[in-house]
């Protein structure tokens, strides 16, 4: 992620891209709202709350779409919080998975391609994905009745389909 970081971004920052971005974020915020579906340990399928981010960050880029779902992390935590277990498993819950959200920029081109779109996105995903995995294995393993790796695994792929509402909308 650090790399992607220094990877796009490459525009100034103006009103319109602060504007974009705060656009952005409330409507993912209001969408975050509109739940279809939550989980009992935290966690829920949404309205395609991603989207304006990933727009966003393909529009604008890594760098400006990781610091924005960097925000939005730290929001959605503060707006529906969980059960912290450990300090570790806020990081990966959080900050990082969303931060990742913010790599769907990296084929940002002048060019506009939706191919470039859906891979980006796809790669966001699967980090996303990761980050909740590892959290899921390091904080709710031990609720697991059998390998915690297959449990977090199953349980964590609602972010899987959340970002497959997103991208159909898209």
């Amino acid at each position: 992620i650090f790399i992607a970081i220094f990877w796009g971004g490459k525009e100034k920052i103006t009103t319109k891209l602060i504007t974009t971005a705060s656009l952005s974020l409330a409507l993912a915020v209001v969408l975050n709202f509109i739940t279809l579906f939550r989980l009992p340990m935290g966690g829920s399928i949404t309205l395609a709350a991603l989207l304006p981010l990933l727009l966003f960050s393909y529009r604008y880029g890594c760098r400006y779409g990781i610091a924005l779902c960097l925000i939005y992390g730290i929001l959605n935590f503060l707006f529906q919080p969980t059960q912290i277990i450990h300090p570790a498993q806020f990081f990966l819950d959080y900050p990082l998975a969303f931060m990742s959200i913010g790599v769907s920029g990296i084929l940002n081109r002048k060019k506009q391609c939706t191919l470039y779109f859906i891979l980006g996105t796809a790669l966001a995903l699967l980090l996303r994905y990761i980050a909740h995995l590892f959290s899921g294995v390091f904080a709710f393993g031990e609720f697991a009745t059998g390998n915690p790796w297959i449990y977090s695994l199953a349980y964590n792929s609602f972010v899987l389909l959340d970002g497959a509402i997103s991208m159909s909308i898209a």
